[in-house]
């Protein structure tokens, strides 16, 4: 079986789009500067209510900063990058 996560999601138009394609998870760029950035709140309201598991990818935050990100988004996941 094949997992399928499509990242740099900005909408709730954008999630359930990903939704009905059949993807597994999708992701939020909640990080300050990259194109595809959004908020947290953003990224909880863009996933509330759905089936997929929500992930936030995350740059140069330490362990407690991207477990308190991923909080505010509602997510179900994080995917941390290292530094800029």
């Amino acid at each position: 079986m094949t997992w399928v996560k499509l990242c740099g999601l900005r909408t709730r138009a954008d999630v359930e789009a990903a939704e009905a394609a059949g993807a597994d998870a999708v992701g939020f760029v909640v990080t300050p500067g990259s194109p595809r950035s959004i908020s947290p709140g953003e990224a909880r309201r863009a996933g509330e209510g759905t089936a997929v598991e929500r992930f936030v990818l995350t740059v140069g935050l330490g362990p407690d900063e991207v477990l308190e990100v991923a909080a505010a988004a509602g997510a179900t996941g994080v995917q941390p990058y290292g530094e800029r």
